[in-house]
């Protein structure tokens, strides 16, 4: 699995305030030079509060020292997978492997988070 980065964006958002969380993940791994622990990357998912909703909404935000990067997607209630790809298009980011391009209807979103901190070169990973 290999992941590209097409340059820094920051197109991430805060729902927080409006809409109800119904999903978080986070990678935390073990810097490579200092030793410190780090969370390098941090997946959110938002619904409406409404049991009428009809969008779930993704953030991702990527860390990598003093830089980063961030998307948001937004998709058809309940299909996270797609607000996860439109995230992760948004933020400039391509996954793939030996075949071509990966969308996150074929892979989890961890081995997708632990994709991009491997990129990154860390390599003690954890998913929270």
């Amino acid at each position: 699995m290999r992941v590209t980065f097409d340059g820094c964006s920051a197109n991430g958002r805060n729902h927080d305030e409006t809409k109800e969380r119904i999903r978080s993940l986070a990678l935390v791994a073990l810097n490579p030079v200092t030793g410190d622990l780090e969370c390098v990357c941090s997946l959110r998912y938002w619904a409406s509060r409404s049991s009428s909703g009809a969008d779930v909404y993704a953030t991702l935000t990527v860390k990598c020292g003093a830089s980063g990067t961030s998307g948001y997607g937004v998709a058809p209630k309940g299909d996270l997978p797609l607000a996860f790809d439109r995230a992760l298009t948004s933020a400039g980011i391509k996954v793939h492997d030996e075949r071509g391009p990966v969308t996150q209807t074929a892979m989890t979103e961890a081995a997708t988070l632990a994709a991009i901190a491997r990129t990154l070169g860390y390599e003690k990973l954890l998913i929270v």
